[in-house]
């Protein structure tokens, strides 16, 4: 017996046949709820409705014209780059509903405090795990052992060590054992077990990549479930990861000692033995969000890379963006052609040795082929346009600076994919949390949820509650904070 309680309408209870056969099962949910109301969706027998009986009556479409028949034939207005760049304000959830799991003092960190950047505890509070759990299940139903108690807790485990820009989990776990491991008694299930890194070792040769892949996928469904997203606007780059080899061939073997990577060379400049990251960013105004990413050997072509992105990015069954901006790497008009046959606005810099083409130089740094660009856009526009791929770059920044990524302690591009999609997972999180507990302004922080709720005192707290102006009325409300 399923039990569908909703807000403005009267609640609804579907009962089965099996049911009457045995002891009934009640299983209630909340449709307000979104999560719940997807899996509601799913238990409901939707009935089709009867047909009519008799003969239908068929109709001699060649009777009838068309309504662009009676329609005056004009020419329509060509879409302006004022549209692309206009996006709503995201309006921020409401903290004060029952299921909040927040505390009333959190929710007033988080709605009060500006200076607040959130607590890291909140990214998987807010967020739902239970797709690793069901991995799990079916690899040890399939006789394959993930090597810890809980994949759950090894993943957030390793959350924690991108978050805190540890490049090597045993700098973490060094560190962990330093401070203290209560921090995380409250996040997972064995509160006792603390992985090695063997147990991350087998773990990630147990798990295969696609797994982490379809989890990707499945937050920016949610992002697109909440409205967040709007296909306007698509940036494309890649990023170079150093493998964890050397950069020198074996003098015997005359290979490098990952097989899959290659050497990368951008503008003269060496980078090592690595892979290059694909991504394909969403530019939404005030949000930046990764929508797809993958790997390539380092000496592979940017142009190639290009192509054949956008091609795995047509089999995700995502919507096509309006306009897409690349750098010089992707310039090839075999690109470009390929851009304007799927109705994509391709603003992507050309190089200087292109003089056949119809280029024109808008800028010292900037040259775009005029073929394929409304006419109607003026100078001006493009530019403005073109200077928004520089978000991307931020983006790429903080993956170096903040989470340390530069080199992997791992070979193989299965291994990398891994790498790459567990930064971007913890990046969507991030966005997510931030949606969750009404804070908006805190999307392109990437330096937000770096402190966990056992590591700070009552005494900061009450502090930064004083400071916004708030006046503790009791010691009562102290010790509720504590």
């Amino acid at each position: 017996m399923f039990v569908y309680k909703y807000t403005r309408k009267p609640v609804l209870i579907q009962y089965q046949i099996t049911d009457y056969c045995g002891k009934q099962k009640r299983i209630e949910f909340l449709m307000r709820d979104r999560k719940q109301y997807r899996e509601a969706r799913k238990t409901m027998k939707l009935q089709k409705k009867p047909q009519a009986r008799g003969r239908p009556k068929t109709l001699d479409l060649k009777k009838f014209l068309p309504l662009s028949h009676y329609c005056i034939s004009c020419t329509p207005e060509p879409m302006r780059p004022d549209y692309l760049i206009r996006f709503p304000q995201i309006t921020p959830c409401n903290l004060n509903l029952a299921e909040n799991p927040l505390s009333p003092y959190e929710i007033v960190l988080y709605s009060e405090i500006t200076e607040f950047q959130g607590f890291f505890d909140d990214v998987f509070l807010f967020n739902d795990l239970t797709h690793f759990d069901e991995v799990e299940r079916c690899l040890n139903k399939d006789g394959i052992r993930t090597g810890a108690p809980c994949l759950r807790d090894m993943l957030i485990y390793k959350f924690a060590c991108i978050q805190s820009g540890n490049q090597y989990y045993e700098g973490f776990i060094r560190n962990l054992r330093f401070f203290g491991d209560l921090t995380f008694r409250r996040l997972i299930r064995e509160p006792h077990f603390i992985p090695s890194v063997q147990d991350f070792s087998r773990m990630f040769h147990a798990v295969p990549p696609r797994v982490f892949k379809d989890y990707f996928f499945q937050l920016v469904q949610e992002l697109l479930e909440e409205r967040l997203l709007s296909f306007k606007i698509m940036m494309w780059d890649c990023q170079f990861v150093h493998s964890n080899s050397s950069d020198y061939k074996d003098k015997r073997t005359k290979k490098y000692s990952d097989p899959d990577a290659g050497l990368g060379v951008h503008n003269n400049k060496f980078l090592g033995v690595g892979y290059m990251c694909s991504t394909l960013y969403l530019y939404c105004g005030d949000l930046i969000v990764p929508v797809f990413c993958e790997l390539f050997p380092a000496n592979r072509n940017d142009t190639k890379i290009f192509e054949q992105t956008m091609d795995l990015y047509e089999d995700t069954g995502l919507p096509r963006p309006l306009l897409i901006l690349g750098d010089s790497g992707a310039y090839s008009e075999a690109n470009l052609e390929l851009m304007a046959r799927r109705g994509i606005i391709p603003i992507i810099n050309a190089r200087k040795n292109i003089v056949k083409q119809n280029v024109v130089e808008l800028r010292d740094d900037v040259r775009v082929n005029r073929d394929f660009i409304p006419r109607e856009w003026s100078d001006e526009e493009i530019l403005k346009l073109y200077a928004i791929r520089t978000a991307i770059e931020r983006c790429f920044s903080h993956n170096i600076q903040i989470h340390n990524a530069r080199r992997m302690n791992v070979r193989g591009i299965e291994q990398a994919r891994i790498h790459r999609f567990l930064i971007l997972i913890l990046d969507l999180l991030k966005i997510l949390t931030c949606y969750k507990v009404g804070r908006p302004d805190l999307f392109q922080t990437f330096t937000s949820f770096s402190r966990m709720k056992n590591g700070i005192t009552s005494n900061e707290i009450q502090y930064r509650v004083k400071e916004a102006g708030y006046i503790l009325l009791s010691e009562h409300g102290e010790e509720e904070m504590e």
